[in-house]
């Protein structure tokens, strides 16, 4: 499924690429082995809730994705609200289980109530 979700990108999955374009900053991000100028499938979403920028860099050396786009966020709530939101939209991802709380909280899913529910 093609997105945007007021992201920006896509754009190749490459370090140079990620230095240019993601800031050092907590963020969502979806990754995808194919990109065209103007919309990409996503295959897999995540989050950092440290930094976006070092995350996506993790995710070059594996050449399992090609492309990425992402959004920055202010807080680690915001993240995980918006790797949720992702997770319950998109279908066919390779992510196997739902996005994990964020360490130290007990924050919910938007979507789903998790982790009182663990289905899509």
């Amino acid at each position: 499924m093609s997105i945007q979700h007021g992201m920006s990108g896509p754009y190749p999955l490459d370090k140079a690429t990620v230095d240019r374009t993601v800031a050092q900053a907590k963020g969502v991000y979806a990754l995808g082995k194919n990109v065209s100028q103007v919309s990409m499938t996503a295959n897999y979403v995540g989050r950092s809730d440290v930094d976006l920028n070092e995350r996506l860099k993790q995710w070059v050396d594996t050449r399992k994705y090609s492309s990425f786009m992402f959004k920055t966020v202010l807080t680690v709530k915001e993240a995980y609200e918006r790797e949720c939101e992702l997770y319950h939209a998109l279908s066919d991802l390779d992510n196997e289980v739902h996005p994990a709380q964020p360490a130290g909280t007990n924050y919910t899913c938007p979507v789903c109530a998790f982790p009182n529910q663990r289905f899509r």
